[in-house]
């Protein structure tokens, strides 16, 4: 068993004698490339033609890591400690920032995301559209939880219920030992069906947390369940 956290939750030590040395090395090799432009720690003040070539590389690094970020499908070469990483490329290190900032890596959990119902469109509450999804519980030694997030903005999105998530310990679960997650935006008199999951009238996508995964799940070969459209 490892370290416990502040609250008394065993965790795992991943930390291995001299395994932060080598990426403290490799960052050190990486940097040097970028003296021959004149970037070097503590300087402050560049000149136009510099500034102007930072804005370009940025603009340029931003497109290729939004073109590869809907390739990744696996954390552990993104999200990590430094002994986990390692000298991995910098620009998976930069997917880890731009779409996992304060993920943990596969060992500790795994996030799925769930865009889409059963007919292949967006997940969407408008015209009363209502999507249903039953699956047994995922193979995770700690928890597990669905929670719902706008399109546009990627945030919670308002609603009466004030209920943005659901998990293992606020569903009920069927008598066969399956989940049911019913997802709608017309919330009235919803507020007793524990399994109901209120999401808005306009593109969302969910966000499948899995603590503890199991092996067969960091591997990416479990089966996400899959929301039918039902009304």
């Amino acid at each position: 068993m490892g370290a416990r956290d502040p609250v008394g939750v065993p965790r795992r030590t991943r930390t291995r004698p001299g395994r932060a040395a080598v990426l403290a090395q490799t960052d050190a090799a990486w940097l040097a490339k970028y003296r021959d432009v004149g970037l070097e720690a503590g300087r402050t003040t560049f000149t136009d033609e510099q500034l102007e070539a930072a804005g370009r590389g940025e603009r340029l690094a931003m497109a290729h890591l939004r073109e590869m970020a809907p390739t990744i499908t696996n954390g552990a070469r993104s999200l990590g400690t430094r002994a986990d990483l390692q000298d991995g490329a910098r620009d998976l290190f930069a997917i880890g920032t731009l779409v996992g900032q304060w993920g943990l890596p596969p060992v500790e959990s795994v996030y799925v995301k769930i865009e889409e119902g059963s007919d292949g469109l967006p997940i969407n509450g408008s015209h009363g559209t209502t999507y249903r999804a039953r699956f047994l519980p995922p193979d995770v030694s700690e928890f597990w939880s669905f929670t719902v997030y706008a399109g546009d903005d990627r945030l919670m999105a308002h609603n009466a219920l004030n209920r943005h998530s659901r998990a293992d310990r606020t569903l009920t679960p069927d008598a066969d030992g399956y989940f049911t997650i019913e997802l709608r935006a017309d919330v009235e008199g919803g507020g007793e069906d524990p399994n109901l999951l209120p999401i808005p009238e306009k593109d969302a996508y969910l966000i499948l947390r899995l603590y503890g995964p199991s092996q067969e799940i960091q591997d990416g070969h479990s089966t996400t369940p899959v929301f039918e459209v039902v009304g």
